[in-house]
């Protein structure tokens, strides 16, 4: 089992401050993924926890002032309208339709309302980012004075993020069995990235990213 240390509580608490600032539940997701594997009782422990703490990792850099997709609930209506509207307007103007959509014989407001509702789905989808680059975004937002900015190549963080959530991943999905002992390891070390990523920088954490990324090449 994995003991609710000093770090453990700290970052909790880290989580819970953004939690209450943007409407999100990181601390929740963190906390369920402990309660998960502390329950001896459940057979599926491992892999629930594992859930959890995929969840966290993919969602933590949605949940933050400027995020690249900032999914607050109570924008979600705004950004449903975008892709809405143009379909609701096809509805109105379309009648039943047996042929292409796009022939010639098709009345111009159809085709007009076709065409302007593929190219809001499409901008919709060209301007959400992928994973790593609301990784990489959100890495610069937490960086408010710059200590962990790469002088050359990527930021090894991101490397570090994609390697554990993946394995969290693959985990939850029953992919891949690891044994309590692994898992815990596993966990003590997103924990421990995320304490660096969501602490003020200091010589101490920038010590402990070192310690974290050597001992995540040598695990693979």
């Amino acid at each position: 089992m994995l003991a609710i240390n000093d770090r453990v509580e700290t970052l909790l608490a880290t989580l819970e401050g953004r939690d209450a600032r943007y409407g999100s539940a990181h601390a929740l997701m963190l906390r369920g993924a402990l309660i998960a594997l502390d329950d001896a009782e459940n057979p599926d422990r491992i892999a629930q926890s594992a859930h959890s703490m995929r969840e966290l990792l993919d969602k933590l850099p949605t949940q933050y002032s400027g995020a690249p997709v900032h999914a607050h609930p109570k924008d979600l209506k705004d950004h449903l309208e975008t892709i809405v509207k143009p379909f609701a307007r096809l509805r109105e103007v379309a009648t039943e339709m047996t042929v292409d959509p796009f022939s010639d014989s098709v009345p111009s407001s159809v085709r007009v309302a076709v065409f302007e509702a593929i190219e809001s789905v499409e901008l919709a989808r060209a301007s959400e980012p992928n994973r790593h680059s609301r990784r990489e975004q959100f890495l610069a937002s937490v960086d408010s004075i710059g200590v962990f900015a790469p002088k050359a190549g990527e930021d090894p963080r991101l490397e570090s993020w994609a390697r554990v959530e993946s394995k969290f991943q693959r985990i939850a999905h029953h992919n891949t069995v690891p044994t309590e002992e692994q898992f815990v390891a596993l966990l003590i070390e997103a924990i421990e990235l995320l304490s660096v990523i969501l602490a003020p920088p200091t010589a101490a954490t920038v010590q402990l990213l070192d310690e974290i990324i050597r001992e995540g090449e040598k695990n693979g």
